[in-house]
C-alpha cells in the first residue's frame, strides 16, 4: 500500500475530527495507531481512500490535515505491530468504551463495537467532531482501537 493510499484512509476516516487545544499530539497518535490498523487488516474494511485536490490542499486547516495523516501514515508503515485489527470513531462517555446510548446510525454497525469491550487496547481522545462520517458530530469522541475482533 503506498503512503498516499494509506494516508488517504486515514484522511477519510479522521479529517472532521478536531483535538482539544494542547491535545494536538492525541489526534497525531490515533491517526498512527488507525493507519496501523489499517496495514494490519490490509485495507480490508474501512473508509476509500480520500486523497486531497491540489486545490483543497491551499486550504490550510486542509492541508495541516492532510500532511498530519501522511506523517501519521510512513510512521505507522515503520512500525507496524500487528496486534490490533479494528478501530471504531465513537462518543464515550467514560474516555473508555463506546458509548451505547448515542445510538447505532454507523453504517453496517453490528453489535462487536459494543460487546466487545474487552478486547479494547487503547483509546484515544477526546476529539470534537465537527461533521461528516457516520460518526454523530460533537464533542467526546473517541478513537478506539481493538485486537482480537474475528
Amino acid at each position: 500500500m503506498t503512503t498516499d493510499h494509506l494516508a488517504g484512509i486515514v484522511y477519510n476516516e479522521t479529517s472532521s475530527l478536531r483535538p482539544f487545544k494542547g491535545k494536538e499530539d492525541v489526534l497525531t497518535d490515533a491517526r498512527e495507531k488507525l493507519a496501523e490498523v489499517v496495514l494490519n487488516v490490509g485495507g480490508k474494511k474501512v473508509a476509500p481512500a480520500h486523497v486531497p485536490s491540489a486545490a483543497s490542499l491551499k486550504n490550510p486547516l486542509v492541508k495541516e490535515i492532510w500532511e498530519d495523516c501522511r506523517a501519521a501514515a510512513e510512521t505507522a508503515k515503520q512500525k507496524v505491530s500487528g496486534d490490533c485489527d479494528h478501530f471504531f470513531i465513537w462518543p464515550s462517555g467514560d474516555g473508555k468504551t463506546p458509548d451505547e446510548s448515542a445510538g447505532h446510525n454507523h453504517q453496517g454497525i453490528d453489535q462487536w463495537p459494543f460487546s466487545e469491550k474487552g478486547k479494547i487496547v487503547k483509546a484515544f481522545g477526546p476529539f470534537r467532531n465537527v461533521g461528516g462520517g457516520d460518526c454523530p458530530a460533537g464533542p467526546n469522541i473517541y478513537v478506539f482501537i481493538y485486537s482480537g475482533i474475528k
